[in-house]
């Protein structure tokens, strides 16, 4: 028997059509758990894959967001309407079964996670369809088996008021089949205030390019943010540049990377501008405040065999 499949936070915008979808493959009892709190009201149906359909579930807890498949196989779920979350029960077995996310559909998603589908492989080529999720907190994370990021997975997601996306933290934590990352994948996602663990134990993960966080000024954290990626060997001196508007000042005090690059063990190239201005101040209004490098390269044993030496720098006002 598989139980547990929990949908969290989405909204269906007024006269889409196009639907959200995932692939899973096995028989058995299959639920659908949204969360219960202030969210847009429940209003959705399924077409479970097998030509078995509920409609009008209109609650988080409604006894139709069940349904038992009696032949194994592989089925495709459907779901349409007003449906605020999605997230997966990581104690399920159904969390096994996921291998595809076919469409992100217009459901305009508040909240959604698929922590621990260790057999989902593909999430969909569409850009800006996440544009209303408030974080990203384990997003996919445990997915072992993710390859990639697709192009414009989070394009439109600034964020109004600013707890829209103020989190990625373990959002692709032990992604194991990740070995790259675009540029331009969170481009828009200037109210994420934490990248705390995001892509820790990516151990496929072998470079990184330049300007990845542009744009991420209200960000406090990027601590344990690429921890155990244990294959990168060099980075990049504009990773944490970020192109500041004369209107975005914003105190960044006590931002921290502690342990970002710690258990690195491949690392043998880190410019030594990476830290500097104006990497990490904004065209220099708001100078950076307390920041903590405590063990940001803990554990990194061949760049301190390379280097000879290693070193801890501290921001103090």
């Amino acid at each position: 028997m598989v139980v547990g499949t929990i949908l969290t936070n989405q909204y269906h915008e007024y006269g889409a059509t196009q639907w959200f979808k995932f692939k899973t493959t096995a028989a058995g009892n299959y639920t659908i758990k949204t969360l219960a709190g202030t969210l847009p009201a429940y209003n959705y149906d399924v077409d479970w894959g097998d030509g078995s359909y509920n409609v009008g579930i209109n609650t988080y807890n409604h006894v139709n967001a069940t349904h038992v498949y009696t032949i194994k196989g592989s089925y495709i779920l459907n779901i349409t309407g007003t449906m605020p979350a999605w997230s997966i029960n990581a104690t399920s077995n159904m969390k096994l079964l996921i291998t595809k996310v076919i469409s992100w559909g217009n459901v305009g998603l508040r909240k959604i996670d698929f922590y621990g589908c260790t057999a989902l492989t593909t999430l969909p080529d569409q850009q800006g369809k996440l544009a209303n999720v408030f974080n990203f907190i384990n997003f996919m994370s445990g997915c072992t088996s993710l390859v990639a990021i697709p192009y414009g997975t989070f394009f439109g997601s600034v964020g109004t008021p600013i707890i829209w996306a103020s989190s990625m933290s373990n959002a692709f934590f032990n992604c194991q089949s990740i070995r790259s990352i675009h540029s331009t994948t969170f481009r828009d996602c200037d109210n994420v205030l934490s990248f705390a663990g995001t892509f820790a134990g990516n151990v496929k993960l072998t470079n990184l390019p330049d300007l990845l966080f542009t744009n991420n000024w209200r960000t406090t954290t990027w601590s344990n943010c690429f921890g155990g990626c244990s294959v990168m060997t060099a980075l990049t001196a504009n990773l944490f540049y970020r192109a500041k508007q004369a209107t975005d000042y914003v105190s960044i005090a006590q931002s921290s990377f502690e342990g970002t690059f710690a258990s690195c063990g491949a690392l043998i190239t880190v410019p030594s501008e990476i830290f500097s201005s104006p990497q990490l101040d904004d065209l220099g209004v708001n100078k950076v405040k307390g920041t903590s490098f405590s063990g940001t390269f803990s554990y990194c044993s061949s760049w301190i065999t390379y280097r000879t030496i290693c070193f801890t720098i501290k921001y103090i006002v």
